[in-house]
């Protein structure tokens, strides 16, 4: 009975599997009769094996015989399989090493099928073992391709398996074999090839009328495709045919070998056999292979890269032609490259391929190499010289999206649902329902995850989650639907502009476009029965008397596997994050005008004013910038510090005021009316000057004597007031310069010769001198604060406006209503006082009433004068015009003292 094997959805990855370099064509150069068949048969297995005979005169040391002994009984070499297969044009598909004869094998069943009668086994093999017919029809068959089912790996390995069928790893099996070269040295290869060129020639053309006596709807089903592989149970992945398969017979040069692939049927065991190709096939055989997956899912406008390789079994270089061609579902040709100088260099040659940019759908790519149409070289079959590679193009969903920094924004929440909050979906389903076969699904088996990952190499999406996307764990889903939301948080300074450190340039946007890419797959186990004979109940016919056995139909567990469905959409979703930037300006446009000048110019005048610009004040500065949620509401404010330092300069100002307290006159009235009216001489009366009291001098102001005393006296003050501009409360240097400016102008002197000690001098009295007494008040100051606030909510003063960036009063305004750029003075400077002082000083002269003499020569003349005055004087470049002469007397010289001899003057 033909054996039932799992069928599985197969997921084909590539592989790679060492390639035995096998006989050159001249290593065995005799044509195979029946009279040397033997003598061939055995010479392989020394060539290819290493397996040498050890007395050449007795054929019993060769592996195979002319007999074999199956328990006590011998059984010859069967002559006639080999004659039936010599007919065959050298072909020999149907050349196979059997001893005995389909009636040496006891209980052999014999079917008619396709003419003729067909036993299910044609003898024994040289172990003694039945020899499977390869023409036997299979017992039952349901459309299952070969590799469709899951067979046990490593079959030697499993011990039940191997005291089942009694049998044990030999040295033909697996992928790890001992082989030899014609020098006699060995190396460890396989018969991969074998077995796959066996497959690709036998199991390919069979079909459902070539397997079964009645195949009914199945006719016309394949039994296997050309070049596909087995699923290894370990990766789920393509594996290869000889970690499967045990061999049973080994092949030599011109006979084919056959091995055995098992599989658990649920309670025991089935087997299927193969067919294993002759060397003769596999030598200079070009074959072609995968190296890419068989099925390829790419996304649309974009190149799959498909690869396979092409493989000859000889050490020598192979010119031959090679031919990629595509086309779509309709049969359009949408690719078409020919080689026709293909080598292929010690056994192997990989070609590989771009695709062109493919639209949705689904396209055909085949490799061919040799073609057969046109051969060269010429080889034994052409059956394994093409390749396909079915890709499958699926529609991206491309979602574009954009945010927005704008100019005052540091940061924003980011939330977006993917796809447009629309569903991602993946539809798992089972293959349809026969009535010879039926699936269902196997609960609490869907497992897998939609995989959702950014592409952000500037980590704009700071602290990406995805939300809303739990993974398929154990669950009983048909339908996955998945409504993920991806949530992080961009920030300025991931683009580049992070102001308080890094100020990028204004008005340049900045822009990064990180994407979100997703895709995935959900997976469920399934359960397959088939619908067959279950058991047999003896019915025994009445009227012969004879029992026969009737089969019971029913539904037989089959194995299962697992089916997959790709998430809907495949997503790509870019993310356009763009930053305005407005930084600030270094200079501003409007500067502020300052008065520098000295405004009253005249000296007669006695209230001055002057005006400065103060010490420029640097000031730090901020701007207010938001913290957003993904809404575009405002979550914080953060003061961010001003790229400028802005600059404060106030207009400074002095007012200066002269005052005459008590005038020269006013201390010569006394004096002036004792001498009108005559009294007489003596301090007393003339306290400081001893007017004459000569009727003929009471016309003259100041009628003097020379010889005599003449105190110079006066009272004047001068009361100084500043307003200034400063970061500190206490009194300025500013006022104190002035005020020692204005004591050293001070300048009281008159015309009249003085003589002390004999010497002769006029008078010129300042501040130096002891007959001038200065008093300076105690100064008044007041310190009235320049306010500001650091943000709108309080009040700035225009003064800080007109230097600050985004307000009207600095010709600025559009910086904030265009760029929501306004700066602010920040906390951390010290507070700017507008400072006012104001001084008085008081300039007396003899305040003690000291008396000077006047020379006794100094001539008669009404030329002699007294005054007092402030002199001009510089301040901060300016030339300050003092008053002049701000109190004056005229002086009248009549006559000397030689005249008063009898003078009693004290």
């Amino acid at each position: 009975m033909k054996r039932i094997i799992l069928f599985i959805l197969i997921i084909c990855v590539s592989f790679v599997f060492s390639i035995p370099q096998y006989v050159n064509a001249e290593e065995i150069q005799e044509k195979i009769t029946l009279e040397n068949s033997l003598k061939l048969f055995n010479e392989s297995m020394n060539l290819y094996y290493g397996m040498k005979n050890i007395d050449k005169n007795d054929p019993n040391t060769w592996f195979f015989g002319n007999n074999i002994v199956r328990n006590g009984n011998y059984y010859s070499f069967n002559t006639d399989i080999v004659r039936n297969a010599l007919t065959d044009e050298e072909h020999y598909y149907n050349l196979l090493i059997v001893y005995g004869s389909e009636y040496s094998v006891p209980d052999n069943n014999r079917l008619y099928f396709e003419g003729k009668f067909q036993p299910r086994y044609l003898g024994f093999n040289a172990n003694g073992d039945s020899y499977d017919n390869p023409n036997y029809p299979f017992d039952s068959w349901l459309g299952w391709k070969i590799p469709e089912r899951i067979f046990i790996k490593n079959p030697w390995n499993n011990m039940r398996l191997c005291d089942h069928y009694k049998f044990s790893k030999n040295r033909f099996s697996g992928s790890e074999i001992k082989l030899s070269r014609p020098d006699g040295t060995t190396y460890i290869g396989n018969l991969e090839k074998n077995i796959q060129l066996g497959l690709d020639l036998i199991c390919s053309t069979q079909t459902g009328k070539d397997l079964l006596v009645n195949p009914g709807n199945r006719a016309d089903t394949k039994l296997y495709d050309v070049g596909t592989k087995p699923v290894d149970p370990d990766t789920g992945r393509t594996g290869l045919w000889c970690d499967f398969l045990q061999v049973t017979q080994p092949p030599t040069y011109y006979s084919w070998g056959h091995g055995r692939i098992f599989k658990f049927n649920g309670s025991g065991f089935n087997y299927m056999t193969l067919p294993i190709a002759p060397f003769k096939l596999v030598k200079d055989n070009i074959a072609v292979q995968l190296n890419s997956l068989p099925s390829i899912s790419i996304y649309e406008n974009t190149e799959a890269t498909i690869s396979a390789y092409a493989t000859a079994d000889t050490d020598k270089a192979v010119k031959t032609s090679a031919h990629w061609q595509g086309a779509d579902a309709s049969g359009n040709n949408v690719f078409d490259a020919k080689n026709p100088e293909f080598i292929i260099e010690k056994g192997i040659k990989q070609s590989t391929i771009k695709t062109p940019m493919l639209k949705s759908g689904k396209y055909k790519f085949k490799f061919s190499v040799n073609d057969p149409a046109n051969p060269n070289p010429v080889e034994n079959i052409y059956i394994d010289n093409t390749v396909e590679v079915t890709v499958n193009v699926v529609p991206r969903a491309t979602i574009k999206g954009s945010v927005t920094l704008d100019y005052d924004v540091l940061s924003r929440d980011f939330h977006r649902p993917l796809n447009n909050g629309n569903n991602i979906t993946a539809e798992l389903s089972l293959a349809a329902a026969t009535d010879k076969v039926r699936y269902t699904w196997i609960p609490n088996s869907t497992n897998g995850a939609l995989n959702i990952i950014k592409n952000d190499p500037q980590n704009v999406l700071s602290g990406f989650k995805i939300i809303n996307n739990p993974p398929e764990v154990n669950s009983n889903k048909t339908t996955v639907v998945k409504t993920p939301a991806a949530t992080a948080n961009i920030k300025r300074q991931a683009l580049g502009d992070n102001p308080g450190w890094i100020y990028a340039r204004n008005l340049v946007d900045l822009i990064a476009v990180p994407a979100i890419n997703y895709s995935g797959s959900v997976t469920r186990e399934y359960r397959r029965e088939v619908y067959d004979v279950v058991s047999y109940t003896e019915v025994k016919d009445e009227e012969s008397g004879e029992t026969e056995k009737v089969p019971n139909y029913g539904w037989l567990y089959d194995g299962g596997g697992n089916t997959s469905a790709l998430f809907s959409p495949l997503g790509n979703e870019p993310v356009t994050v763009v930053a305005h930037v407005f930084n600030g300006t270094a200079n501003l446009p409007k500067e502020k005008k300052f008065r520098e000048e000295y405004a009253a110019n005249e000296s007669n005048v006695t209230k001055k004013k002057l005006y400065w610009v103060s010490q420029p004040i640097s000031l730090d500065v901020h701007r207010w910038m938001k913290h957003l949620t993904s809404s575009g509401s405002v979550k914080s404010l953060e003061a961010r510090p001003g790229q400028f330092d802005r600059i404060f300069k106030g207009q400074e100002e002095a007012e200066i005021t002269y005052k005459i307290d008590t005038p020269i006159s006013k201390y010569y009235e006394y004096d002036r009316k004792n001498a009108r009216n005559q009294a007489a001489s003596g301090s007393k009366n003339y306290p400081r000057v001893p007017l004459a009291s000569d009727k003929d001098y009471s016309g003259i102001p100041y009628p003097f004597k020379s010889g005599y005393y003449f105190n110079p006296a006066g009272k004047y003050s001068v009361t100084l007031k500043t307003v200034t501009y400063k970061n500190r409360r206490e009194l300025t240097q500013n006022h104190k310069d002035l005020l020692e400016s204005i004591q050293n102008s001070f300048q009281f002197s008159s015309n009249l010769i003085y003589e002390e000690s004999k010497k002769k001098y006029t008078l010129n009295l300042n501040r130096t001198n002891s007959l001038v007494n200065i008093t300076k008040s105690q100064t008044q100051s007041s310190y009235e604060l320049i306010p500001h606030s650091p943000n709108d909510n309080g009040m700035t003063h225009g003064l800080f406006k007109e230097i600050l960036e985004g307000w009207n009063e600095s010709g600025t305004i559009g910086s904030y209503t265009n760029y929501k750029y306004r700066e602010f003075v920040s906390d951390s400077n010290a507070p700017v006082y507008r400072v006012t002082e104001t001084t008085t000083l008081t300039f007396e002269v003899n305040k003690g009433n000291k008396k000077l003499y006047t020379d006794y020569d100094m001539p008669d003349g009404n030329n002699y004068w007294m005054r007092a005055g402030f002199n001009d004087f510089t301040y901060k470049g300016m030339s300050i015009k003092g008053t002049g002469v701000l109190d004056n007397i005229g002086i009248s010289v009549v006559d000397s003292a030689y005249n008063d001899l009898f003078n009693g003057e004290d």
